[in-house]
């Protein structure tokens, strides 16, 4: 602590000596060419990290990890078949298997491999793998879950605490709508009494009688005005989270809990507010209302209230997004690919060996070998009724042993249309509603 108050003061009074900024330059330009021509430090991995990942919610999180769960017994049932079958090198079938898997995972841990065959740098082990072979995952109908009993209660309690902000954004915009609504008061009122034909537009056309009246409109327009453009920039916001979505493994479930939340919340919350806002005589009473709403749609974000329980910021979320996407485009789907059928003893049994493209090499060549990877497919296009055409179509999947997908998903892609919808449906309501409420804020 006091080391780190010495080099806060040093560093202050350096750059008050600089007058001419030349050593701040210097130092701009240092960090600059870290970033750009050195590709390291905390700068570079945390933009990189951000240009993958989307913006870090519970729901994402909760997704994230069921999927890396999902991977983790798919793995472990693997590793176990696998003690099963070298079981004369793992010290014969009278040892657990559980004892066996974990002499396979030791000599995992004390393989070297090299990424890039033209580099001499070599890492311990094999991460791709060992990535889910940390802690045994059970699983019980739909459920996968960690068997340690610690992690466990951490699991329970991650979805424990976003179902219950599931069901706050739900309700709670929901309730304050249908709440003003059968109040019938102010603004309300006069809205249902103009629809129903009893009282004229005409009869709007006014700020207001007095002078309080009128600073009372015009405040809830502006407050008004403000909230629909936070709102707005939150759209924009989450239709770029989902552009980034689309490429991403992540649990189908979790991400239909995640979008529908969001888009029902900023809807609701955008019909509520005027609602509200009518309901309120002065105001602090409009600026609270306004918090309130905000804080409602944007309660299940990482560096929210609710989620600090957690201990996640959005820096731990994006850096594991973009580490999980790296460990799958690098393990096998077939933990099988990478044993070595002639070893003769169990420090022989992995082989983790890459080629000149930095494409992992398998025992028995077959077509898609990593769980998460862009394959070339051959398919017939017919540009004309005499000549077909071989085409050459990229695709990126994503696969475990039992299942493979081909990203984008269709909902990713429905639900990236849907945010473009909300977008210009928040567009046309920062215009016409701000307007709206103002003249039927007070009586003439």
């Amino acid at each position: 602590m006091n080391f780190g108050e010495l080099v806060d003061s040093v560093t202050e009074d350096d750059h008050k000596a600089d007058v001419s900024l030349s050593n701040f330059y210097r130092s701009v330009m240092n960090e600059y060419n870290y970033v750009s021509d050195q590709k390291h430090g905390h700068f570079y991995w945390s933009t990189l990290w951000n240009s993958i990942s989307p913006a870090g919610n519970i729901y994402r999180y909760v997704g994230l990890q069921t999927e890396c769960n999902r991977h983790s017994l798919d793995v472990w049932e693997q590793l176990d078949g696998l003690a099963e079958k070298h079981a004369n090198l793992l010290g014969g079938t009278a040892v657990p298997v559980e004892e066996r898997a974990q002499t396979l995972i030791g000599a995992l841990d004390r393989i070297k491999h090299r990424h890039d065959p033209e580099s001499d740098k070599a890492w311990n082990g094999f991460p791709p793998v060992r990535e889910y072979l940390f802690h045994r995952i059970g699983e019980m109908c739909l459920f996968r879950y960690p068997q340690d009993s610690g992690r466990r209660k951490e699991w329970f309690m991650y979805r424990a605490i976003a179902w219950m902000i599931f069901v706050t954004q739900v309700l709670v915009p929901y309730l304050i709508v249908v709440d003003e609504w059968l109040e019938s008061s102010g603004g309300t009122r006069r809205l249902q009494n103009w629809w129903q034909g009893s009282i004229h537009m005409k009869d709007f056309l006014c700020l207001g009688n007095s002078t309080k009246e009128k600073l009372h409109t015009l405040m809830g327009g502006i407050l008004l005005e403000l909230t629909l453009l936070i709102i707005h920039s939150y759209v924009h916001e989450q239709h770029s989270c989902a552009c980034k979505l689309l490429l991403l493994p992540t649990s189908r479930f979790w991400l239909v809990i995640d979008q529908l939340s969001n888009m029902y919340c900023v809807i609701m919350s955008t019909v509520a507010l005027p609602l509200r806002f009518w309901g309120e005589d002065n105001s602090t009473a409009i600026a609270m209302d306004s918090l309130t709403l905000l804080f409602v749609f944007m309660l299940d974000d990482l560096a929210g209230f609710a989620a600090t329980y957690l201990g996640k910021t959005p820096e731990i979320y994006s850096r594991a997004v973009a580490w999980q996407k790296a460990m799958l485009s690098q393990c096998p789907v077939k933990i099988a690919d990478i044993i070595n059928p002639g070893a003769t003893c169990v420090d022989e049994l992995w082989r983790c060996e890459f080629d000149n493209s930095g494409r992992l090499l398998v025992a028995a060549a077959s077509e898609g070998t990593d769980r998460f990877a862009h394959r070339r497919v051959v398919r017939v296009a017919q540009t004309s009724e005499d000549t077909p055409l071989l085409k050459d179509d990229p695709r990126l999947y994503y696969s475990t042993s039992k299942l493979q997908e081909t990203l984008p998903r269709w909902e990713n892609v429905l639900v990236v249309h849907a945010w473009w919808l909300v977008d210009h449906f928040m567009v046309a309501v920062q215009i016409i509603v701000p307007i709206w409420w103002m003249m039927l804020d007070k009586p003439c």
